[in-house]
């Protein structure tokens, strides 16, 4: 591997990934509100959309689970008799990182959600049907978000992408309870004990899923635990492949990609009902994380980008929080795609140097005292 340090061309990836993010709520969003659909993009999105059935987690949240998994694991390699000081650093990091942006997120729903009330698509489009003060704590503080008792009137108001980005700081914390648990023990058997007790929980929640539908929603969604595959995924590529060159890697991940090729082509043929759907979904999760992990190990063996492109790097993590109530309050308000695109890129670029990028650097200096 060319370095193990977070480098641009997976920060361009990022930046990728929620802009496919933004494009595949926003393009349907504006068929809907204008009975009209944006001829070339329209076009593009539904090709994609056929990487994600109905009710499944989108492939874009993926990338962005592998890839996060990736990140955290080439900077903060697990190792045997790590100092609780080490540990307490990382996790303060990660907390200025990832939850200033959250929370500004939670208040953008708050927000623009209320502004596009009155428009009778908003509830559909938002996912949300009233705002609740109990509930809006909850979403703070995450507890709606990791919970399957909070799905899906809790999770998922006023901001419903943000579910993710949630069970993704549920993610950090089993990592932190890890690298603890890492201190007096081996890891030889964590990778294998992580893909059992994912797979057990599948079985599981396809068992309960025809008598609690809204628990199947939230592990596909929302679940930390369900999300593990695909984050440990990336984990896995660093502390196990790295090692390896480039094309014994590929050789190892080429059959996962050449299977899960097939299955794209396969799988509208199985029956999409009950509990056959929900396997198909999770079918799909692992053959999607293997090609994103592949490619993320490409990007990070390839040449930088242009330091042009690589500026963008900065601006992913808040366009996927910020662009739902705010993009929504603009449809609402009949503003033209070009212009809902300029206010969101002005709304990202605001955040970061603003937010994200102060707070991070405070992150930093606090993770050294």
């Amino acid at each position: 591997m060319s370095s193990t340090k977070h480098r641009s061309n997976l920060g361009v990836l990022r930046f990728l990934l929620a802009l496919w993010v933004f494009l595949a709520h926003t393009v349907p969003w504006y068929a809907v509100v204008h009975h009209q659909k944006l001829p070339i993009i329209g076009k593009i999105m539904a090709i994609l959309r056929k990487l994600q059935s109905n009710g499944e987690l989108h492939p874009a949240v993926i990338g962005f689970l592998v890839l996060s998994g990736y990140v955290i694991s080439s900077s903060f390699k697990m190792e045997k008799q790590l100092p609780i000081s080490a540990i307490k650093a990382w996790a303060i990091r990660r907390f200025f990182r990832i939850y200033p942006i959250y929370l500004l997120g939670v208040l953008f729903g708050l927000v623009f959600w209320t502004l596009s009330k009155s428009n009778p698509l908003n509830v559909l489009l938002s996912s949300t049907n009233h705002l609740n003060a109990g509930c809006v704590m909850a979403k703070a503080t995450l507890l709606s978000a990791l919970t399957p008792f909070g799905y899906p009137n809790c999770a998922l108001q006023g901001n419903s992408p943000l579910i993710t980005a949630a069970a993704e700081m549920g993610l950090y914390a089993i990592y932190g309870v890890i690298l603890i648990w890492l201190m007096k023990r081996s890891f030889h058997y964590m990778y294998g004990t992580i893909i059992t007790l994912w797979l057990i929980l599948t079985i599981i929640t396809a068992a309960l899923g025809q008598v609690h539908p809204n628990f199947v929603a939230f592990w596909i969604h929302g679940s930390p635990l369900n999300y593990l595959l695909p984050w440990w995924l990336g984990v896995l590529v660093v502390q196990k492949f790295s090692k390896h060159s480039l094309i014994k890697t590929l050789y190892l991940f080429l059959p996962a990609l050449a299977i899960g090729g097939l299955w794209i082509f396969l799988r509208h043929t199985f029956n999409q009902n009950g509990t056959q759907k929900f396997l198909v979904v999770e079918v799909n999760l692992v053959f999607l994380s293997f090609a994103f992990a592949t490619l993320i190990r490409l990007l990070e063996a390839a040449p930088q980008l242009p330091k042009l492109i690589s500026k963008v790097e900065n601006y992913g993590y808040a366009l996927y929080a910020l662009h739902a109530p705010l993009s929504l309050y603009l449809l609402f308000n009949n503003y033209s795609f070009p212009m809902i695109i300029t206010i969101n890129a002005i709304s990202v670029i605001l955040a970061y140097y603003l937010i994200e990028k102060p707070l991070r650097e405070y992150g930093r200096k606090l993770s050294k005292n």
